[in-house]
């Protein structure tokens, strides 16, 4: 009877631990000398050459109070929503070196950590009801 309890447990807290509703996506799209199109406007628009910074960007479904926080200080507070002609919401310059932690209407907190967002310029995030994506790459998105 003892290891039958065991084996539930465990079946519990696999089944849990794999229920995350934030699913991280990464492409190996490696910083390239050469910078064209749209990456290179907002690298010029949000100075994005330095190595410390990074722009993340809430895209789809948000109607939702964020905040975010970096270097222990409030960046960004405000309500976003995003348009629909677009699927962009509001864009947000971060320190890729330190700890981000953004908060949807204080509810919902996400940790992004600089060993897993140093390496990438552009952090796309996109709601889909409680879940989220977080895309994290060098290229930039084009909105119309």
């Amino acid at each position: 009877m003892n290891n039958i309890y065991k084996i539930y447990l465990l079946i519990c807290f696999l089944f849990l631990t794999s229920c995350s509703n934030i699913h991280f996506l990464y492409e190996n799209e490696s910083l390239s000398n050469k910078i064209e199109g749209i990456s290179k406007v907002l690298y010029d628009k949000y100075d994005l050459y330095k190595d410390e910074k990074s722009l993340i960007v809430f895209e789809s479904n948000f109607n939702n109070v964020v905040k975010i926080i970096n270097d222990n200080k409030i960046i960004f507070n405000r309500n976003i929503k995003t348009k629909p002609t677009l699927g962009f919401a509001a864009p947000c310059i971060i320190n890729n070196f330190s700890d981000v932690s953004i908060f949807i209407d204080n509810k919902k907190k996400i940790t992004l950590k600089p060993e897993n967002i140093n390496n990438y310029k552009f952090i796309y995030i996109n709601k889909h009801g409680n879940r989220y994506s977080i895309l994290f790459t060098n290229k930039a998105h084009s909105y119309r």
